[in-house]
């Protein structure tokens, strides 16, 4: 393996721990919390910061490099084209977006028990979307003893969450008397679906946790009129699974960059 020169961008523990594996594999590694003109040839944003990072400094990416992250804005990734700089989105590869999602799962189990006031073994989740991250994430509640509600929009999810969990609706459709008595929330949709009419029907006591990329997918102004406990959560993996989480990204660095195989 030939020796590459990488800047790893941020100072959460996940990057730490990149960072570290990278050194450790005799790479050289820079690390600093914003964007460094110099000889990288691959550059590694965090997850959850990976737009914000590339709208301020895409102008200093250098043609040929890689640019690893996240959620890449379309509209700077048109413009990098142009002058040859590459990006990898590492929920794109395969295999990777679902380790994730395991991981998201269990990150959020650790996050729910700190900011709730009940434990979630016999307690009442609502899990909004059904996607890869709320499929793992219902599994999971249920497996802790959890009494699980789905709530999709789309008719084929809702059909495969009902193999799983005993409550599966659409957000229009959703009793009044199953939304007052969850104890648990969590959104995992990139758009406005826990809305003003929810939240009115939830207990002041509930937990909110929003998994959603920001702005998130909660009312949180309403929210925070009903005194409801609601917090956006990025990046739980980073905070809760530093390690497991570099290791998943690190699976994508050696795949595009040395061809590994997992």
């Amino acid at each position: 393996m030939n020796q590459n020169h990488f800047l790893v961008v941020g100072d959460d523990k996940r990057q730490k721990y990149l960072a570290e594996e990278l050194r450790q594999k005799g790479h050289l590694v820079a690390q600093a919390n914003e964007i460094l003109q110099g000889d990288f040839e691959a550059l590694l944003l965090p997850l959850s910061k990976t737009a914000k990072y590339v709208r301020e400094f895409h102008d200093k990416f250098a043609s040929g490099q890689l640019v690893f992250g996240c959620n890449f804005p379309e509209e700077i990734v048109d413009i990098c084209d142009e002058t040859g700089v590459h990006f990898v989105d590492y929920m794109k590869v395969a295999g990777v977006a679902w380790k994730n999602a395991v991981v998201t799962a269990e990150a959020t189990m650790v996050e729910a028990i700190r900011q709730g006031e009940c434990a979630l073994y016999g307690s009442r989740c609502l899990v909004a979307g059904y996607g890869r991250c709320g499929e793992v994430l219902a599994q999971r509640l249920v497996l802790m003893g959890a009494k699980v509600t789905v709530l999709d929009r789309n008719v084929e999810k809702r059909s495969k969450a009902q193999g799983v969990v005993p409550a599966v609706y659409s957000f229009e459709n959703v009793p009044d008397a199953i939304l007052t008595r969850q104890d648990f929330v969590f959104n995992t949709v990139p758009a406005p679906v826990i809305t003003k009419r929810i939240i009115h029907r939830f207990n002041p006591s509930v937990t909110i946790l929003d998994l959603a990329s920001a702005p998130g997918g909660v009312d949180f102004e309403t929210c925070r009129k009903r005194k409801i406990s609601a917090r956006l959560c990025p990046g739980l993996p980073g905070i809760h699974a530093p390690k497991t989480s570099a290791r998943i990204l690190l699976e994508v660095i050696g795949k595009t960059m040395w061809g590994e195989t997992s």
